[in-house]
């Protein structure tokens, strides 16, 4: 059942591809600040790297789907 999960969120997932629109931060990502959340309107949740420190909590930010997972989307801020 979980081989079926799996293959289904990334399927699903990999719709999103390419996609671009605006999301809002609501976590940081699990390597503290390398990384934050953010949600589309969708509620879809799109990791994106945060370096410099810049995204915070509550931003919105224009961003473009690169890569995606079965849990998750990738994106790069535009």
């Amino acid at each position: 059942l979980s081989q079926v999960f799996d293959f289904i969120g990334y399927e699903h997932n990999k719709t999103w591809l390419k996609w671009q629109g605006e999301i809002i931060i609501d976590e940081i990502g699990k390597e503290e600040t390398e990384s934050v959340v953010g949600r589309n309107f969708a509620y879809k949740p799109v990791v994106v790297e945060n370096k410099d420190g810049k995204l915070k909590i509550g931003d919105v930010a224009k961003v473009k789907i690169f890569k995606v997972t079965k849990y998750d989307l990738r994106g790069q801020v535009l």
